[in-house]
């Protein structure tokens, strides 16, 4: 089964590979900037079409707003993990700082 994955390549770029029974080749290079940009449509693509209401063909979803459907804190080595799992199933987690865990909590 083929499989995109990315990984960090050479002057600070990320490149996706096609994976494929132990074989991989390079799909593109892309700054970190359009990466993010990229993952972020990707993701809210993903989700989108998981919901109740999936966007119809043709719809940029660059900026969506995620459906969080649970959420669980954890600690790890001292470090606070926030995962939340969107609509799609899909698992996002977050490190976060004490302070600024405290400052969420305050709101």
């Amino acid at each position: 089964m083929d499989e995109i994955i990315a990984e960090v390549g050479p002057e600070h770029s990320v490149e996706l590979i096609r994976h494929h029974s132990g074989k991989r080749n390079s799909l593109g290079r892309m700054a970190p900037q359009d990466a993010a940009y990229l993952a972020r449509g990707i993701l809210s693509c993903a989700d989108g079409l998981c919901g109740a209401n999936p966007p119809q063909s043709g719809t940029i979803t660059a900026d969506a707003h995620l459906v969080v459907s649970r959420w669980n804190v954890t600690q790890s080595d001292g470090e606070l993990l926030l995962t939340l799992t969107t609509q799609c199933g899909i698992d996002l987690t977050f490190q976060i700082a004490h302070q600024t865990a405290k400052e969420i909590g305050a709101v």
